[in-house]
């Protein structure tokens, strides 16, 4: 993601972790996951987005405004490890958002196209809400104790 910030910002740099309850469903943070592809206006501030499944279930094609800036993707999703790839079309960057069902952590991280890990230069406050927005939607959708 091509972003200009302050030297003093916090930024993500190598990667964000977040534990959930691990009482939520895997099942259940999966689907929040893929809801985040489809409407990513719900967990980060972007707009404008337009997707189109090239596979469904497994390749989806995405544009959206990120402050001006029209940010393309290929995302790519492997529902058996809880993974999904955000491949920039116009730069040398995939966003990772990965979940490990054993610990309940997710996990928010950068590589290059050749599988090494980089620094990620945006603010670690935007990841933190896309994360815990994502653990808000799915314990919504566990069933209520009265």
């Amino acid at each position: 993601m091509h972003t200009t910030l302050g030297q003093n910002m916090d930024l993500v740099d190598m990667g964000v972790q977040y534990q959930l309850p691990l009482t939520i469903p895997p099942e259940n943070v999966w689907e929040v996951m893929v809801e985040k592809i489809y409407h990513p206006e719900k967990f980060l501030p972007v707009n404008d987005v337009k997707t189109i499944d090239i596979i469904p279930g497994e390749h989806v094609y995405r544009e959206m405004n990120v402050s001006g800036f029209i940010l393309k993707e290929d995302v790519y999703l492997d529902p058996e490890n809880y993974t999904i790839r955000f491949v920039e079309v116009d730069d040398d960057a995939v966003h990772f958002n990965k979940y490990h069902p054993h610990t309940a952590v997710i996990d928010y991280f950068q590589e290059n196209k050749k599988g090494e890990r980089i620094a990620w230069r945006i603010p670690r406050t935007i990841i933190l809400h896309a994360m815990l927005q994502t653990r808000e939607m799915a314990e919504r959708k566990m069933p209520q104790i009265h």
